[in-house]
């Protein structure tokens, strides 16, 4: 019995990271979230070939007008968020002819658009992260 607890004692901890979009408005499309570090700072918040991890949930898994993503780290550095509720499914975020978004976003630290990666960047990201989406 002492064997298997110092046996379990020793495996490695190791815990998925939370972040939960709110706000959305409907089901259609996809919710994208992508996040960057500090190596990817200069691609923040459009250039998603820089960011640390894209992931996206089709919409019409929202429960409540949230949906839940997973990360496969127990512990992520400083790093900035962005959600996109991609609605047509296009992979980009589609904006009007003055750049204002036709479709929710969400920022870390709720920094509004257009976003800025010091701002938006969390110096000790705790899980779960929540961001909530914003439509215009």
């Amino acid at each position: 019995m002492k064997a298997l607890l110092l046996l379990l004692l020793t495996l490695p901890c190791w815990a998925d990271f939370r972040v939960t979009v709110t706000g959305l408005k409907n089901k259609q499309g996809h919710v994208r979230l992508i996040i960057f570090d500090d190596t990817g700072k200069k691609g923040f918040p459009s250039d998603h070939t820089k960011a640390r991890h894209r992931l996206s949930v089709p919409a019409s898994s929202a429960k409540n007008g949230s949906v839940t993503f997973l990360i496969k780290e127990k512990k992520l550095p400083a790093c900035a968020f962005v959600a996109l509720h991609d609605e047509n499914s296009n992979r980009k975020a589609d904006k009007n002819f003055i750049g204002i978004p036709k479709e929710g976003v969400a920022i870390s630290n709720g920094v509004s658009v257009p976003p800025r990666f010091k701002k938006a960047r969390v110096a000790s990201p705790s899980s779960p992260l929540v961001i909530k989406l914003k439509y215009w």
